[in-house]
């Protein structure tokens, strides 16, 4: 089956593929899993560690370096190498079906994913509109997806990557 994306009606061995970007309420709830998930990770791991941690710590009013260190770094690591791993996204992306690509579709390199994680921070800054705006852009894209330009997209079962690229890049 060969798929095509054009003005012209597809012949019978073609099929359209349209690009869906995956938009605000879906990111949000993507969010909390991976909230969840890393939460629960970091509460494991300290208990590993014999960290003694209270529920206030937890939630980030630490009193003991050793809990800043390690939900630091797990969460940089999370957010850094999950996108550009072959997932293309945290677990609560990959839950709800959707991936990070580059402008082309393509899986991002691991600069670009520390790039738009340092990102996020700026579309925090001001009550968090940088992140509003996902739900506002005609490509469905948050203010560190712009910067790091990044976009978050529906996976399309039984469509290849690679012509999911394709049909991006003719967009």
């Amino acid at each position: 089956m060969e798929y095509t994306m054009s003005a012209v009606a597809p012949s019978p061995d073609t099929e359209t593929v349209v690009v869906r970007y995956a938009g605000f309420w879906r990111r949000v709830v993507a969010w909390a899993i991976d909230f969840i998930s890393l939460t629960g990770f970091n509460v494991l791991l300290m208990i590993l560690f014999g960290v003694r941690i209270t529920e206030s710590e937890i939630v980030g009013a630490s009193s003991q370096p050793a809990i800043d260190w390690i939900m630091g770094f797990t969460y940089w690591l999370y957010y850094t190498l999950m996108p550009c791993s072959k997932y293309q996204g945290t677990l609560g992306k990959m839950a709800l079906g959707i991936r990070i690509t580059d402008l082309d579709g393509n899986r991002i390199g691991y600069l670009r994913s520390c790039g738009r994680l340092l990102a996020e921070f700026v579309s925090a800054i001001v009550m968090g509109i940088g992140f509003i705006m996902a739900g506002l852009t005609s490509k469905k894209q948050a203010l560190h997806d712009m910067m790091a330009k990044t976009l978050v997209v529906v996976r399309q079962s039984g469509v290849p990557a690679s012509v999911a690229h394709n049909v991006m890049a003719a967009s």
